[in-house]
């Protein structure tokens, strides 16, 4: 069964800086609160990835036993933060295999990577076991999250930017930092900031 949840959007954007590779970038910051994180909350409760045996990612490389669940919903926040910026619902279903894209954006299929903290480089899963991994989308998005207090049910999430999914499996690919796969890195300095596609989606324009 789908469900998708409608996050309020966002009227006035909050930006902020970080230099990343040498070079100052304007990002978008996010605050996920109450009703909004506890759907990510409950989300990681019952998605797919929870269900899977077999591999480290499957596991959740963040996951701990104080926070069992961090990695499923350190995915969701940033899908959150991503409807509200954007204005579009978020997809709370629950899918066998999960889902091949988290958003659809002027027609391109968009996955969303939301990493746990600022490693200064969008991080793509691009081989493992042996098997390099088919790419099924159109771009990828990158955020991190800034903190994350699950008591106050509160969180920061930092949307960086997007590159063509066509130049990212162009990389090369470099060992995980957690984990036993390989990543190809995509960095900051060199995505389509998210100021820009926003700027860009407003205006009936296209994003990439």
């Amino acid at each position: 069964m789908t469900y998708e949840y409608q996050p309020k959007k966002i009227e006035k954007i909050t930006e902020c800086e970080s230099r990343c590779q040498g070079k100052l970038l304007t990002l978008i910051s996010v605050q996920v609160e109450n009703e909004e994180y506890q759907m990510c909350e409950d989300y990681s409760h019952v998605c797919w990835s929870t269900k899977k045996k077999g591999s480290d990612w499957n596991k959740g490389l963040i996951n701990n036993e104080a926070d069992p669940r961090r990695t499923e919903r350190t995915g969701k926040l940033g899908e959150m933060a991503f409807g509200k910026v954007f204005g579009i619902p978020v997809d709370c279903s629950y899918r066998e295999r999960g889902d091949e894209q988290d958003f659809i954006l002027q027609d391109h299929k968009v996955n969303l990577k939301t990493a746990s903290r600022n490693y200064y480089y969008g991080l793509v899963k691009a081989k493992e076991y042996g098997k390099v991994l088919e790419i099924k989308h159109d771009l990828f998005a990158f955020a991190f999250v800034k903190y994350d207090d699950r008591a106050a049910k509160s969180a920061e999430i930092i949307l960086v930017g997007v590159e063509l999914a066509s130049k990212t499996s162009q990389r090369e690919m470099q060992p995980a930092r957690l984990g036993r796969h390989l990543n190809y890195e995509v960095p900051f300095s060199e995505c389509i900031t998210m100021i820009e596609v926003l700027r860009r989606y407003s205006r009936r324009e296209s994003i990439i």
